[in-house]
């Protein structure tokens, strides 16, 4: 969880982009320089501190993601990695910015987008075992893919 919520995160609300500026900043985008250095006129000097009235924050790069698949390795050697996919997959789909899409593969590839609403007919919809052919999932993925960029 905490290696991958960072970087999960960042891609898809997408980075900072540092010299763009946003007057409705959240609340970890504020740039507290600027922020300080806007409203020094109302410093209060009985509570010896600045109320900032107005908040000036960095604004976000476009490149942020909308659509995910999920291509998931179900042979056999791979069942550890099934159950935390799944979850991951479910998770994602919860996400209402993102369309997310789940494909199992083995020697077939299966599509188990519907699933995703629930994680537990997700995880009962994977049949482990079989062996592993990548070229063909990786070609039904790049036919299900709407915004290849």
């Amino acid at each position: 969880m905490r290696k991958l919520s960072a970087p999960t995160q960042q891609a898809i609300t997408g980075s900072l982009n540092r010299s763009a500026r946003n007057r409705r900043p959240r609340h970890n985008e504020v740039n507290w320089h600027l922020t300080i250095q806007k409203n020094l006129r109302h410093y209060q000097p009985d509570y010896k501190t600045i109320i900032p009235e107005t908040l000036i924050g960095y604004g976000r790069k476009r490149s942020a993601l909308k659509e995910v698949v999920l291509c998931l390795d179900q042979s056999g050697s791979m069942g550890t990695s099934v159950v935390y996919s799944g979850i991951f997959g479910a998770v994602m789909a919860s996400i209402p910015a993102l369309k997310t899409q789940m494909v199992v593969f083995d020697t077939a590839v299966a599509d188990l987008t519907e699933e995703l609403q629930d994680p537990v007919e997700l995880l009962f919809g994977v049949q482990l075992g079989g062996g592993t052919d990548i070229n063909a999932a990786l070609k039904y993925c790049s036919q299900i893919i709407s915004k290849p960029t």
